[in-house]
């Protein structure tokens, strides 16, 4: 592979990356104002955990953290919840993998205690 298509496939993958998140946000942000949720939700990229890396994770960026910014407060049941609808959706779980991915996170409003999970093929058996 030359220089040139290397450059090409980073600023792919960057983009696919940058299109997921706004794709969340955008989803998060649509049913926090139409009030079919009480807390408004933002995903951002995070360091991760560099004991959870895999093939494709992100040197810097391994981390896919979503944060409570707005509304009500998450119990530590709806942090859970919020990591269990994502790791059970194989789906997702492949596509967070191949964009690099391989953290998840999830925070509540005002808080550094969050939960994480190992984004991995375990979560693709079923």
């Amino acid at each position: 592979m030359n220089i040139w298509s290397s450059i090409i496939s980073w600023f792919k993958e960057r983009s696919e990356r940058n299109d997921f998140l706004h794709q969340f946000n955008e989803s998060a942000k649509s049913a926090f104002i139409s009030g079919q949720t009480d807390t408004f939700l933002k995903a951002s990229t995070s360091m991760g955990n560099s004991s959870y890396r895999h093939a494709f994770s992100k040197m810097f960026g391994g981390g896919f953290r979503i944060k409570a910014e707005a509304g009500g407060l998450l119990t530590r049941d709806d942090v859970m919840a919020i990591g269990q609808i994502i790791l059970n959706d194989p789906v997702i779980v492949r596509l967070m993998i191949t964009l690099g991915w391989d953290t998840l996170e999830v925070y509540p409003s005002g808080s550094s205690k969050g939960s994480q999970w190992k984004l991995f093929n375990q979560h693709l058996i079923g």
